[in-house]
């Protein structure tokens, strides 16, 4: 009986969290963010928006200046708590909250109420791939909505959900582009070497976990590199003579992006 009283209260505190009912439909006053300031070559010249995040610019808005988005949002469970079938590492393999094991009750009452006061939410397994339950690759997923949702108000309410690690990304780092998201993550967890590459290009994940997919986007957004890896190595060696001379946007598996300038 206590169990539940206390899942009745952590429910109660998620739909009295920051920015309730912080959910939005596309009108004039949602503005894609690339689109604010095309001019202002400090974050436009390589500004990518492809998971589309919107800002509310209209000054009278309850939610003026907030960001809004659908995807994503990385979730690593601290336990193995939703099991999912083994499918190929492209496999796009979607749960509700109900897939959450039954033997997590809070954690299944804390994303019930996040789909009661966000709308309908997916969880996508990360690597689908990996169905051992002691590698911790295994229980990240990607939390996404059906609707437009304020990610400072998401993120607020994932930090009070226990049993699990939360942060907002998107591809390829429109993360950086908006201040209250950027504020939240810390260095980024992939370096890449040389700084100015001409032919070679050395990735290495800094938290120890394999790479399994890196993409290389163009300064139109464009994708000119898309590699899976099968190895189980923390560190990968890319060949790009046939990339020209110029800025890129350099993504590994969930990791925040980093740019580079190949230079000849």
């Amino acid at each position: 009986m206590r169990l539940w009283k206390l899942i009745g209260i952590l429910v109660l505190l998620l739909h009295l969290g920051v920015g309730e009912g912080y959910t939005r439909q596309i009108d004039s006053c949602m503005v894609l963010y690339c689109d604010l300031h095309p001019s202002d070559s400090a974050y436009s010249e390589l500004c990518v928006n492809i998971d589309s995040v919107r800002i509310d610019t209209c000054h009278g808005s309850p939610t003026y200046n907030e960001s809004f988005g659908k995807r994503w949002f990385k979730i690593e469970f601290t336990n193995y708590a939703i099991n999912v079938p083994y499918g190929p590492h492209d496999t796009v393999i979607e749960v509700s909250w109900t897939g959450i094991d039954t033997a997590y009750s809070s954690l299944r009452a804390s994303f019930s109420a996040l789909q009661t006061k966000y709308g309908t939410l997916w969880l996508k397994k990360g690597a689908p791939d990996i169905t051992d339950s002691t590698d911790l690759t295994s229980h990240i997923f990607l939390l996404r909505f059906d609707d437009y949702v304020c990610i400072d108000s998401v993120l607020a309410d994932l930090k009070t959900i226990s049993g699990i690690e939360s942060r907002f990304i998107s591809y390829p780092r429109i993360a950086d582009y908006v201040p209250e998201v950027a504020s939240t993550y810390g260095a980024s967890l992939l370096r890449v070497q040389p700084n100015l590459p001409n032919t070679e290009l050395r990735l290495e994940r800094v938290d120890n976990q394999p790479i399994r997919h890196v993409r290389i986007y163009d300064s139109r957004g464009s994708k000119v590199l898309d590699k899976y890896l099968n190895a189980n190595e923390q560190q990968v060696l890319l060949y790009i003579q046939s990339l020209a001379t110029g800025m890129y946007l350099v993504t590994c598996d969930e990791l925040l992006s980093t740019k580079i300038i190949i230079q000849r």
